[in-house]
């Protein structure tokens, strides 16, 4: 909005606002999908269009109203449509203001890091454990459903259930741990994970959860994004892989993956924040390192976190509290 001129003030974008999301929907089903007080894909698409509208075809014909850049930059008013002026909008407005989260490809990612074979070989190593984690964190909102009713129909992991996997792993910021996501970071990354869907009214529950391929995809960009120290420097330091084991000839401890984010990089000799953690950083280290490094990270985690002392009684133990989910939900989400 520009309250400064008479096009486009404030008070028109929200009439635009109620206008684009007022829809007459006969299905009781979407509408409650389609909420009243928010837009969905296409609505927000149609409020960007209408403002365009109000913001440059009632306004006096300048000499060059195209967007810079376009190839009808130097075109007048009389020479433009509804398109041209949406071009506009987009290039100068929208696009300098986003957000650089709002600007990601996220194909690039899956054309450069993820689809290769070393990367599907750490996948196919952790497979079952990773089918069994995922069948279980499904299962935690049982009651929360659109429309109410049961949810036996579920396949798909949510956002809640997926923070909630995610805390129980301990990979998520904890006030005192370094180089673990935060919930922004968690949340954007499930987003870019999530396949597009056509219709958000037919597909809602698609569009919002990830299947068992978007799981992995999302594992993979948490990984990629995580400031792990190499092997190298890790053993350095003592820190080996896996559940914690006991020195044959001492009886001490071998400190975890996870015992190194507590511990190590809260100690006096940390070792720096890696230049390549972060959502945006340039990437040293190829991806299979690392999201062999994140699933034992993840792995270690919810061991402790549901008693178990392997992965192989965790995978057990995931399997039986599956089979009794509906003793599950409020204690995690």
């Amino acid at each position: 909005p520009n309250d400064k001129t008479g096009y486009c003030k404030r008070h028109d974008c929200d009439r635009i606002f109620i206008e684009t999301n007022f829809v007459e929907i006969s299905d009781q089903e979407q509408g409650k999908i389609n909420k009243k007080d928010a837009l969905m894909r296409f609505e927000f698409v149609e409020g960007l269009v209408r403002i365009a509208v109000a913001k440059y075809v009632s306004r006096p014909s300048p000499v060059r109203v195209g967007a810079k850049g376009s190839i009808r930059a130097n075109a007048t008013h009389g020479e433009l449509d509804v398109a041209d002026y949406m071009d506009r909008l987009i290039h100068q407005h929208l696009l300098p203001n986003c957000p650089r989260a709002c600007k990601v490809d996220r194909d690039d990612f899956r054309k450069t890091r993820l689809y290769n074979e070393d990367v599907d070989m750490v996948f196919r190593r952790h497979l079952s454990a990773l089918q069994n984690v995922y069948n279980f964190y499904k299962l935690l909102g049982v009651t929360r459903v659109i429309g109410g009713g049961g949810r036996n129909d579920v396949f798909e992991l949510s956002m809640p259930e997926f923070l909630a996997l995610l805390r129980d792993a301990q990979l998520l910021d904890q006030g005192d741990v370094i180089d673990v996501f935060s919930i922004r970071e968690a949340k954007l990354n499930f987003i870019w994970s999530r396949m597009m869907v056509i219709d958000e009214l037919t597909s809602y529950k698609r569009m919002n959860n990830l299947c068992f391929p978007d799981f992995l995809e999302c594992l993979a960009r948490m990984a990629d994004a995580m400031g792990y120290p190499t092997e190298e420097e890790l053993r350095a330091w003592g820190v080996e892989f896996g559940l914690t084991k006991r020195l044959a000839d001492k009886g001490d401890p071998i400190p975890t993956l996870r015992e190194y984010f507590d511990k190590v990089q809260n100690g006096t000799r940390a070792i720096p924040k890696r230049k390549s953690s972060g959502l945006f950083a340039k990437r040293s280290r190829p991806l299979q390192e690392k999201l062999h490094q994140m699933l034992t990270h993840m792995f270690e985690g919810l061991c402790l976190t549901h008693g178990s002392s392997s992965t192989g009684a965790l995978i057990r133990k995931l399997q039986y509290l599956a089979k009794n989910h509906n003793t599950l939900g409020k204690a995690y989400i």
